[in-house]
């Protein structure tokens, strides 16, 4: 029994076919792979600034001439963690997705009908990954998608409604109801049988009591291993998952090194000197543990028995390594 790296698409479908009580297990006991900050794919130099972002970031970016220059493409290089679409990613086996919103920018005259998802610039619009969801469950009705409304940016107080509005026009029909007297015991079957395969966690419980569709904050446990130090990352993730994951919730292993503020800084110095060592943006950062990473989920059986969800930056990197990786923990399982 294998894994072939040409079933991403549709994964689940095929381990259903491969592995029989794949569909039956809970949902909290599958590997899926996910990507952080999902919706960045077209973050770059020329886009809009979050008011809500960093204020020196502000500052610099409005100095004129540098900041258009010089500051917004370095804040764009360490904003952008991914290459690919929403579409993309979920072709190539992504079903967790992590979702920052924020309003559009406000120059445009109608900021919440511009959605759009971001990480400290504004990135993808939102309308037009939410359709591409939608489309590709429906294409393909025996995958599970996972989508985190984690942040909001920008925000003012209909912004929740406009969001609400645009989830229940694109996703809305897909979604698996929150029960809280059993979250563990969702399975794909259960997702499949009912029509629903999406499984939507929003980040306000001012929200989530009134949606019921809505999973609420406690539905998904995700800790942040804030360093710049593959081993360190790799130390703590092992640590966490073996303290973390109960099974009374989904886990999210979040595999991501977060710069400091003084490896932004020197990028500025490398972008302009050969001689200059170090990474010179997010996917450069995210490569230094690419390969412990991959070591850790492939031979550590904590990793190997306990990940439910891991999320990584730019998962097309090394013919889609981690993707592969994390699905294939499932047959190991079997």
């Amino acid at each position: 029994m294998s894994y072939s790296p040409g079933y991403r698409e549709n994964w689940m479908e095929r381990l259903t076919a491969q592995v029989p009580e794949f569909s039956s297990r809970p949902l909290t006991s599958i590997a899926f792979p996910g990507s952080h900050d999902s919706g960045t794919s077209t973050i770059s130099s020329q886009s809009s600034l979050l008011r809500d972002s960093p204020m020196a970031y502000r500052f610099l970016a409005n100095i004129p001439v540098i900041g258009s220059c010089c500051v917004k493409p370095v804040i764009a290089r360490w904003a952008r963690s991914q290459d690919l679409s929403v579409a993309e990613q979920m072709e190539n086996g992504i079903r967790y997705f992590d979702f920052r919103v924020a309003r559009g920018d406000a120059s445009n005259g109608l900021p919440d009908k511009n959605l759009c998802l971001c990480h400290t610039l504004r990135g993808d619009p939102l309308a037009p990954a939410l359709e591409a969801v939608a489309q590709f469950v429906e294409k393909h009705p025996n995958e599970i998608i996972f989508l985190d409304f984690k942040e909001f940016h920008d925000w003012e107080q209909d912004s929740d409604n406009s969001l609400i509005d645009l989830i229940k026009e694109t996703v809305g029909p897909f979604l698996y109801p929150y029960d809280a007297s059993k979250p563990i015991s969702v399975t794909p079957t259960s997702m499949r049988e009912a029509k629903k395969t999406i499984i939507l966690r929003y980040l306000k419980q001012s929200v989530t009591d009134v949606y019921k569709d809505f999973w609420p904050e406690n539905s998904i446990v995700s800790p942040w291993i804030d360093t710049a130090s593959p081993h360190t990352l790799v130390t703590s993730l092992c640590d966490n998952l073996k303290a973390g994951h109960t099974k009374n919730s989904f886990y999210v292993s979040q595999c991501i090194l977060t710069p400091v503020a003084s490896t932004v800084l020197k990028s500025v110095c490398c972008c302009c000197s050969p001689c200059c060592h170090g990474p010179r943006n997010l996917q450069e950062l995210a490569q230094e543990a690419r390969e412990p990473i991959l070591e850790w989920l492939i031979k550590n059986d904590t990793a190997r028995q306990d990940i439910n969800v891991a999320i990584s930056d730019f998962v097309d990197a090394d013919k889609f390594a981690f993707i592969d990786a994390i699905i294939g923990l499932n047959i190991s399982r079997s």
